[in-house]
């Protein structure tokens, strides 16, 4: 049993040599030189430094809130349950939605019906990467209260591989029933035609407004934006774009004159707001020199403040 093990670690430790050889020179390299511009890999030291701290700090401060805001003196001893509850709900909708419906479906069959029978090695190694990519975004959500869809990609990708022994299983059963081949057929071309044409209302004034940003505000300038992808394309907040974004998400921080602290504003507005505007888009009472918008209204409005 050792002489498998040891064979076991030779041959992994073959296989990503030159993985494990790059990794720690790069180490060794930011560790010497430590170059002020260091991409995200501050974000990765963060995380292992002060990850846990400022995922149980953010899990208090949204509970606290909730409470105030939402459930009352009544329901304050819940607040706890009810975030996480509501934190899972919106994570499992976030995960259906990237792999599609129909795909959660064959996955669920394909762990229902125990195919493909893995050996317990694999199951073990599949598990893993299920688990990790989970661990990752769950706390990325929890931490952030925002998850893009394309940090699920991983995720959607391992849970993909069950999805053809799930059609397998279903073609082995033609002669005998031929609707599920038939039906699962319709609802895999009906989910793909969202890869043809648009349903929905299109993103692209978002980072079209972070780019017009990255090009027209001077680097020295003081610059707040509500939303993250925007300020993720301007180009302005380097690696204190999250701790930024957690500062600027409640318009409230430009009440009582706050708002005179910048020189440009990037104001992320939906639709429905820009029929009643908030008390602080009324006091701010500036005119955009530049407006983004979708085919809803949905609205990036950048505002100047002249001095």
């Amino acid at each position: 049993l050792n002489q498998t093990k040891i064979a076991r670690l030779k041959s992994f430790l073959t296989l990503n040599a030159i993985t494990l050889l790059i990794s720690i020179f790069g180490w060794a390299f930011y560790l010497i030189y430590h170059p002020q511009s260091s991409g995200r890999l501050a974000e990765l030291q963060f995380q292992l430094l002060h990850g846990f701290t400022f995922f149980k700090q953010n899990i208090q401060l949204k509970a606290l809130g909730l409470s105030q805001s939402v459930l009352g003196e009544s329901g304050a001893r819940d607040a706890t349950f009810v975030l996480i509850v509501t934190l899972t709900v919106w994570y499992f909708i976030n995960v259906i939605a990237n792999l599609s419906l129909i795909y959660c479906v064959l996955v669920g069959y394909a762990w229902y019906k125990k195919t493909p029978v893995l050996n317990r090695m694999t199951q073990i190694t599949l598990s893993s990467y299920v688990i990790i990519n989970i661990l990752i975004t769950a706390i990325f959500l929890c931490q952030y209260m925002f998850l893009s869809k394309r940090y699920l990609i991983a995720l959607s990708l391992v849970f993909m591989l069950w999805i053809p022994f799930a059609l397998y299983s279903f073609v082995e059963q033609w002669k005998v029933r031929k609707w599920p081949v038939l039906l699962t057929a319709f609802f895999i071309f009906i989910s793909s035609l969202g890869g043809f044409f648009d349903f929905g209302y299109s993103k692209s004034y978002i980072s079209d407004a972070g780019q017009w940003l990255s090009e027209n505000v001077p680097e020295k300038a003081a610059l707040y934006s509500n939303d993250l992808q925007v300020m993720y394309y301007s180009h302005h907040f380097g690696n204190q774009i999250f701790s930024q974004f957690q500062a600027n998400a409640d318009l409230q921080g430009l009440s009582n004159q706050q708002w005179k602290k910048y020189n440009y504003f990037a104001l992320r507005v939906d639709h429905r707001v820009l029929n009643s505007p908030t008390s602080i888009l009324r006091e701010i009472n500036l005119t955009p020199i530049k407006i983004f918008q979708n085919k809803r209204g949905d609205q990036v409005r950048i505002y100047r403040r002249v001095s």
